[in-house]
């Protein structure tokens, strides 16, 4: 079997059924379980994908370039998006709609705990701006511990969802490219021909490290030369837009100068003027390293944290997390974080990001509402990356409470945020002093 997207996770689910005449799959850009990023992400329902549903409606594409997509993402309740639209799914989006746990309907679609049990050969192909790149290196390190597992690979490029770097922002050097079909071709010669081609002996994992604009072969993911760097959030109580006292750098709270402030950062989030993430929403294409440079300057409801320009080149390569302290005042809220490679001239690229549901911070089967002002410990998952923070560069963490539209409005009521249209604002504190250490991890990979 051989596809991309949604045909990559057919893949996947006709694999952990064992048919016998299945020999080999080559699920390109799959989705992992549909409620860590399709149609939800950490069950925070991503509202872009009215867009799709209108593009697919009626089992075929349509066109919708005449769609206001922008004004109906915006429609309250969430229910309503498609109707406001003039479009009409089929059943799945009300069925969407009323799932916003991990409930029986969602495990019934869940494939991701029986793939140690897949015993075909995997070569799984994806992209550091993959939208459902988590899909990929998840099913890589549930394989590969699988001891009986004959053989799999993955291939991470330079790419967005699409496949190619043609959406994204900078110069990722002579070699970006690969032809997915010839990975493909030598993968199936091999496993359905017994071509001895060297595709079941050679390291299983080929990553284009950005930065240094090269491919390299490795052995394991995560790489085994790992160090778990903590970059810990730091300020005066001041850290609001990326021109405020934010700071982010390897000593802990503890450890920084005698009388240094470590005041918490606050800040109000509307969901009325939801903090913006930026993307097209007719691209389909949700992961692209967009620069932020306008928007941190110019929204109060959102946080930086950024180390000052790097003396020497940082490779970070691997899986990425926040540890966070935050308190609210609201009954439910949304944390988001991202991070990004700040150039010598201002320009801020997106790297990564994640979001984690208060109330889903215990685990996405049962809510848990935070106690009101209290501070609590969230970690959010920012996904990988394989990059190269150049000399002169900085790193930077944002952190607010929205990432419109990527991610639907938490409406702050603790109610039901598909179908509620009412909502309120929450007063956000973020802390980083020594008892509410909050830290960024990176897997920086010494040079």
């Amino acid at each position: 079997m051989l596809g991309g997207s949604y045909v990559g996770w057919t893949q996947w689910y006709a694999a952990v059924e064992h048919p016998p005449h299945l020999a080999a799959i080559v699920p390109i850009v799959s989705p992992p379980d549909p409620w860590l990023n399709v149609p939800y992400w950490n069950m925070d329902f991503a509202v872009s994908a009215v867009a799709w549903a209108c593009l697919v409606s009626g089992k075929t594409n349509q066109d919708i370039s005449g769609l206001d997509v922008e004004h109906g993402l915006r429609v309250l309740p969430v229910a309503r998006m498609p109707a406001a639209l003039g479009c009409h799914p089929d059943g799945y989006w009300d069925d969407w709609m009323g799932h916003e746990t991990v409930d029986a309907y969602w495990r019934g679609v869940s494939y991701q705990s029986r793939v140690p049990g897949v015993t075909v050969p995997v070569l799984g192909i994806s992209g550091w701006f993959d939208d459902d790149g988590n899909g990929t290196t998840t099913n890589f390190v549930a394989l590969g511990r699988a001891a009986h597992h004959p053989y799999q690979r993955m291939v991470l490029g330079p790419w967005s969802h699409r496949g190619t770097p043609d959406l994204l922002n900078g110069d990722f050097g002579a070699e970006p490219y690969v032809d997915h079909n010839q990975l493909a071709l030598r993968w199936f010669d091999h496993w359905l021909k017994g071509a001895a081609n060297g595709v079941d002996t050679e390291p299983p994992l080929d990553l284009f490290i950005m930065g240094d604009g090269v491919w390299r072969k490795e052995r394991e993911w995560p790489l085994a030369r790992t160090r778990w760097t903590k970059f810990y959030l730091h300020s005066g109580g001041g850290a609001n837009t990326s021109a405020g006292d934010g700071r982010l750098d390897t000593l802990p709270p503890s450890s920084r100068a005698a009388g240094a402030a470590e005041r918490a950062d606050t800040f109000s989030y509307d969901p009325g003027d939801p903090t913006p993430y930026i993307l097209d929403p007719r691209e389909l294409e949700l992961n692209l390293n967009e620069n932020y440079a306008g928007v941190e300057a110019a929204r109060r409801d959102l946080l930086t944290y950024t180390t000052a320009p790097l003396a020497r080149d940082v490779e970070v390569t691997g899986p990425l997390s926040l540890t966070l302290w935050a308190a609210t005042d609201a009954k439910d809220t949304d944390w988001h974080a991202m991070l990004l490679d700040v150039l010598p001239d201002g320009t801020a690229y997106r790297v990564q990001d994640g979001i984690v549901r208060a109330r889903f911070r215990e685990g996405m089967d049962h809510e848990a509402f935070p106690v009101r002002n209290r501070p609590t410990r969230y970690t959010i998952d920012l996904w990988h990356t394989g990059l190269v923070f150049k000399a002169g560069h900085r790193i930077r963490l944002a952190v607010a409470s929205a990432a419109f539209p990527k991610y639907g409005r938490n409406l702050n009521t603790g109610g039901d945020n598909n179908r509620d249209s009412t909502f309120v604002t929450a007063h956000q504190r973020v802390l980083h002093d020594a008892a509410h250490a909050s830290y960024l991890t990176l897997p920086v990979i010494p040079r």
